[in-house]
């Protein structure tokens, strides 16, 4: 009866997994940029004992790249690309990487900073802002202070399978530069997570009856596997 047991762990396993990945994505329905990560499960034919067997398991996690609600802020540094476009960010350890959260910070050297990382502009440097002045981002993407000019930011239009990298930062297998000036950029508001809480309700109903399901279907064998080895056993 081994094979039943491993065939209720494994659905129990892949829907604690999916649970893990719907309590992580409402955790994060607030923080701007944030894309769900879902499973992706995929039934396994093993053959034993001149029997085939199907487990389930969670093979692959995607990223989910649709839109999140936009949230209006007032904030002037708060923006949000157009037309599903990503800023550029500069990581502590110098690696490229993409985000749709637009909550831009001053750092202590006057550059501009969004999720972790520092904004580039089109000149390919992160944005320096002079001491002591205030930063204002246009809807054409370009960042000025006291009236001059300093970068326009630079954004960039993310295909195919995103990698999630780290918080709110992903990369992608093509990345193509998109012109500020023509797409534009929604000031004073950010986009948030883009997994609701009615869509975590019913997903987590869903994974919750399906985990305790393959519990029962554990138990069961168990039960049986003892009743067998008490019917075994010499008296």
């Amino acid at each position: 009866m081994a094979d039943g047991l491993y065939i209720g762990m494994s659905g129990a396993v892949a829907r604690s997994e999916q649970l893990d990945a719907i309590a992580d994505g409402l955790s994060n329905a607030q923080t701007p940029g944030y894309k769900a990560e879902r499973p992706a499960f995929s039934t396994i034919l093993a053959r034993t004992g001149g029997s085939a067997r199907s487990y389930v398991a969670a093979v692959a996690t995607q990223v989910d790249g649709r839109a999140g609600p936009l949230e209006t802020t007032g904030n002037a540094l708060d923006i949000t690309p157009q037309a599903g476009a990503y800023l550029a960010v500069r990581t502590p350890s110098g690696q490229i990487s993409y985000t749709r959260s637009g909550r831009m910070t001053l750092d202590a050297q006057g550059q501009l900073s969004v999720a972790g990382g520092l904004v580039l502009g089109q000149s390919g440097e992160p944005i320096r802002v002079p001491a002591k002045e205030t930063p204002t981002i246009g809807k054409d993407g370009v960042v000025s202070a006291e009236g001059l000019e300093l970068d326009r930011l630079a954004l960039f239009n993310l295909s195919g399978p995103l990698e999630h990298t780290s918080g709110s930062l992903y990369r992608a297998r093509s990345v193509e530069p998109v012109d500020p000036a023509q797409s534009g950029v929604h000031v004073g508001a950010l986009e948030l997570g883009n997994y609701t809480a009615l869509e975590a309700a019913v997903g987590m109903v869903t994974a919750q009856r399906s985990f305790e399901s393959s519990m029962q279907v554990i138990e069961t064998y168990k039960k049986i596997d003892d009743r067998a080895n008490e019917l075994g056993r010499v008296k």
